[in-house]
């Protein structure tokens, strides 16, 4: 690979000498810098395939160089990769930022270190040769850790081909290197494999920066050798037993998946929020109120309320019972509610609605909704992307199961709370649109660069909507700008109460707005946009309203990373395009970027 060269700054002898070493064994061009302004002289000079870059330099600091070289059209393009020790919580993101492509922790792990280069030059190679990476179907990634070839190939079997990506690692070596280099969304652990200790893989894995927030499920038996205070104190987060059903396993997979994005979405948010603020405090304290949390059980069926109640009886949280919708949405407004089970079936009001409404009130909009259904209900519908559901529980219910979800969606609303109390509401007028009320156009675009970078970090797809109102300078000269600004305040409304917790809605300009929605591929964005025109010809306006929602057209343009686009910009102008042609059709026209 003499025809590949590698840019070092490193201002450790040291160190210097042992990346210098490992990389002459691949056989790389080496080019090597001891400070920032040498490392970023050299690099204009040389147009080097990579960037090894050390954080804490002499003078200019790494992250600072790395934001100087990605701001040059000419060098932006090369990947440059932080050597960093004693990463904290966050600074992952922090790098991302900055412009940097991934991260190597110090001390260098020499066993993997050339193959990790490797990696990270064959990604640049690919992007080099497209700017886009197209026939992309994301699949969540799974990695299984057992020694038995059997069992791995048993349980891969429950996996869906189309969705799912599984490998697997069958020794602490090969766990940890693994974790690192391939990324996986969430890990497997059997808790009876031989000669392995799950407790000291799991303490490995949670004390490494760049694998402690992999979600871990550890596989247990019903003989209570698991300790799972032990495991859950080295940072297991959930478990399931032997056998294994498969129901239960992919429910329990797309929980902890989920709550893993809303994670990683909050990180964004905070992260996006400090770009507005000169001092922010580096770890966000907790709400507020040391009450316990509480839980609403709405449910029309005596029996199976109070079975459920008796069940939860002793847990760290309050219950409440509501019989029926109106009752619920009572509650809610009087009460602080931090997590609502709802059944499917209920006789005043389709539970769907329910949740468009809790979602689309202020005091209600990050309650987390666990829905109660049966399992001939959930064939029927596309979960998934039901607007304001988190999580499904199918009857008759495992209530080992049902604490499970309950602990992780309280976790959730306790992640949302502590942002909500410590970052949106201090910065409110710096993010927020004032008409609206959703974000405002500079904090999407530091949401949306950061978001680009870190699917193309992890391999998932983001979609961009740019939703515009057909003709509404025609409403403002007929009707006055009052119109058109009520018009948009009830759009905003409408399209907050039918997207996801994960998804971003911001004030993208006088009459369009745009919509993020992380993990999600073409089918999906449609059914949201479609359902986002419905909810809005059905919705109402104020009864003295010139206009009704139902002659009003909206016109839509989408388009992908990494299918249509690698960076903020292209992103951004695609979908841009797209939403031209739509309004060129009108008649409420959906364009999705080919």
């Amino acid at each position: 690979m003499e025809d590949l060269t590698i840019l070092i700054i490193e201002d450790n002898p040291v160190n210097m000498k042992l990346i210098r070493d490992l990389l002459q064994l691949g056989r790389y061009g080496i080019l090597e810098a001891s400070d920032a302004k040498t490392g970023i002289q050299l690099a204009r000079e040389h147009k080097p395939d990579l960037i090894l870059m050390d954080i804490q330099l002499p003078g200019m600091d790494g992250l600072s160089a790395t934001r100087i070289i990605k701001s040059d059209p000419a060098l932006r393009d090369i990947p440059v990769v932080a050597l960093t020790a004693h990463a904290m919580h966050g600074d992952d993101l922090k790098m991302r930022e900055s412009g940097c492509d991934g991260y190597i922790s110090k001390p260098i792990d020499t066993r993997s270190f050339l193959k990790k280069i490797l990696q990270l030059m064959q990604e640049n190679t690919e992007h080099r040769k497209s700017p886009y990476r197209k026939n992309f179907n994301h699949k969540n990634k799974i990695m299984i850790i057992d020694n038995d070839p059997l069992n791995i190939k048993l349980l891969k079997a429950r996996f869906p081909h189309d969705k799912y990506e599984i490998i697997s690692a069958s020794t602490t070596e090969e766990t940890l290197e693994k974790a690192v280099n391939e990324f996986p969304d969430l890990i497997l652990l059997d808790f009876t494999i031989a000669d392995m200790d799950s407790y000291d893989v799991t303490k490995k894995l949670k004390s490494n920066p760049a694998t402690r927030d992999i979600p871990i499920i550890m596989i247990t038996t019903l003989d209570g050798k698991c300790d799972e205070e032990k495991a859950l104190m080295t940072g297991v987060d959930e478990f399931i037993d032997k056998p294994v059903n498969t129901t239960e396993l992919m429910a329990r997979i797309n929980s902890v998946i989920r709550l893993k994005q809303y994670q990683d979405q909050l990180a964004i948010h905070r992260q996006s929020a400090e770009f507005f603020a000169n001092s922010m405090k580096r770890e966000a304290p907790s709400p507020g109120t040391t009450d316990s949390p509480s839980v609403l059980l709405v449910e029309d069926s005596e029996k199976d309320a109070r079975l459920i109640q008796n069940y939860l009886e002793g847990q760290p949280y309050r219950i409440s019972i509501a019989r029926d919708g109106e009752e619920t949405i009572s509650i809610v407004q009087k009460e602080r509610t931090d997590l609502i089970l709802l059944d499917i079936n209920l006789s005043d009001m389709d539970c769907f609605e329910i949740c468009r409404r809790l979602k689309g009130m202020y005091q209600s909009r990050h309650i987390p909704i666990i829905m109660i259904t049966r399992l001939q209900d959930m064939e029927n519908m596309d979960m998934c992307i039901e607007p304001g559901v988190d999580d499904y529980l199918i009857k008759p219910i495992n209530f080992r199961e049902l604490r499970a979800r309950i602990n992780i969606l309280l976790k959730k609303k306790l992640y949302m709370d502590t942002f909500y109390s410590n970052y949106e509401g201090a910065l409110n007028p710096s993010i927020i649109d004032p008409l609206t009320g959703l974000y405002n156009h500079p904090y999407f675009k530091r949401f949306l660069e950061l978001e680009v970078k870190r699917s193309l970090r992890h391999g998932y797809p983001v979609g961009l909507v740019m939703i515009g109102v057909d003709e509404l300078d025609r409403y403002n000269d007929s009707y006055g700008r009052s119109t058109g600004d009520m018009i948009l305040r009830e759009l905003a409304r409408v399209i907050k109460g039918n997207i996801r917790e994960i998804d971003l809605a911001a004030r993208y300009s006088d009459d369009e707005i745009a919509v993020i929605l992380p993990y999600y591929n073409k089918d999906n964005a449609l059914i949201v946009v479609e359902r986002i025109r419905r909810a809005f010809a059905s919705h109402s306006f104020q009864d003295n309203a010139p206009v009704r929602p139902a002659d009003i057209n909206l016109c839509m343009g989408i388009a992908f990373c990494m299918t249509d686009a690698s960076t903020a910009e292209e992103l951004v102008l695609n979908a841009g395009n797209m939403l031209y042609l739509a309004r060129k059709e009108r008649k409420n026209r959906v364009c999705i970027y080919r």
